[in-house]
């Protein structure tokens, strides 16, 4: 398994409350993993280092028709904030930022209405008279959906406007689109995008392979400053499961009817005879006890080519034939242990059974 985690984004240079150029966020670049293991999505994200040498880097708005009003205090910049946000002005929204994304395709209007169609945030309190100095960390709750949500927001002074450090959550999920299968979040394609910046909501991802489904498919951003954690990865869907199940039923009666000493994939077989000849027509093949059902039979997905799946199983065998001359009856027992599956071509399922283990 990769247990690698996200890093914090790196620090910003310092510089003056006069920089006329709108600070950009940028998720940390991380050493790339080639390999096609369990994807460790997320780890421990703490995006708010933007202090250096106890001096806060002053990060202007985009201009100064978009400055807050300056006799706001910091919670009132938080409750306008959310305000925006629970009304779906994106751009309003992000006056009260410092730094602003570089991409808007999930701070946008149009999606963050989407976001608010399925889960609106409401209930927003932000209790009075918590800070007057900068920085200031504001305390408030609000709900997403049903997901009741205590945040803290970190502010500084900039001129005579309180800003939010950053109002969205930027996300580095290189890992997610450059090693596995196409995915998309909330009906978006998000093809070979390496960074992406969300407004707090409840997201959910989903992937193109229908055989396939993530171990997480949905996570909430609670607010900004948040820290994440969860591992993501590969399983089998529901769908995928009902595909190979059948695969490997049919895989089953296939085995069963073979007139040969040694069904070809099919992991169990006659040894032989040095006693006259066998003659093949009369060979026949029964599982010894009752036909297995592979309705609820558990596959492990391989992680490393993610078109192989696994199961462990004990499945014994009987074999039957006579001789040609009709003068030796032959018969014997053999076992399976293991089923291997792979869907590579989901119209071409190649199904193995062995001794495994």
């Amino acid at each position: 398994m990769d247990d690698r985690s996200f890093e914090s984004p790196p620090e910003e240079k310092t510089g003056t409350e006069t920089d006329s150029t709108p600070r950009r966020a940028v998720p940390q670049k991380k050493a790339r993993n080639r390999g096609r293991g369990l994807l460790i999505v997320v780890g421990a994200i703490a995006l708010f280092s933007l202090s250096l040498g106890g001096t806060y880097l002053a990060a202007q708005i985009l201009n100064h028709q978009n400055t807050p009003d300056g006799a706001q205090a910091p919670e009132q910049a938080v409750l306008s904030y959310l305000q925006a946000l629970a009304a779906g002005h994106a751009d309003t929204a992000l006056i009260y930022s410092a730094m602003q994304p570089d991409d808007r395709t999930f701070t946008s209007d149009e999606f963050l209405a989407q976001l608010l169609a399925e889960n609106p945030i409401t209930k927003i309190t932000v209790p009075p008279n918590q800070a007057t100095d900068s920085p200031a960390v504001i305390e408030a709750t609000y709900n997403i959906g049903d997901v009741e949500v205590e945040a803290e927001f970190t502010l500084h002074l900039q001129g005579n406007a309180w800003l939010l450090d950053y109002g969205f959550f930027p996300f580095d999920i290189s890992e997610m689109t450059e090693s596995g299968p196409a995915i998309s979040m909330n009906g978006v394609d998000l093809g070979h995008t390496e960074n992406i910046y969300l407004f707090p909501g409840i997201y959910t991802l989903t992937l193109a392979d229908p055989m396939l489904a993530l171990t997480y498919s949905e996570f909430v951003i609670e607010y900004p400053e948040m820290p994440l954690f969860f591992s993501q990865g590969y399983t089998m869907s529901e769908e995928g499961l009902d595909v190979i199940r059948t695969a490997v039923d049919e895989h089953l009666t296939y085995c069963l009817a073979q007139k040969d000493i040694q069904p070809d994939g099919c992991g169990f077989g006659f040894a032989g005879t040095s006693t006259g000849t066998i003659d093949t027509s009369t060979i026949a093949w029964t599982i010894a006890g009752t036909r297995p059902s592979f309705a609820a039979q558990k596959f492990t997905l391989d992680t490393t080519v993610l078109t192989v799946a696994t199961a462990m199983i004990d499945i014994k065998f009987h074999f039957e034939a006579i001789s040609t001359d009709k003068r030796h009856f032959y018969e014997a027992d053999s076992s399976i242990t293991g089923i291997r599956v792979d869907f590579c071509r989901t119209d071409q399922i190649v199904v193995t059974f062995g001794t495994f283990g």
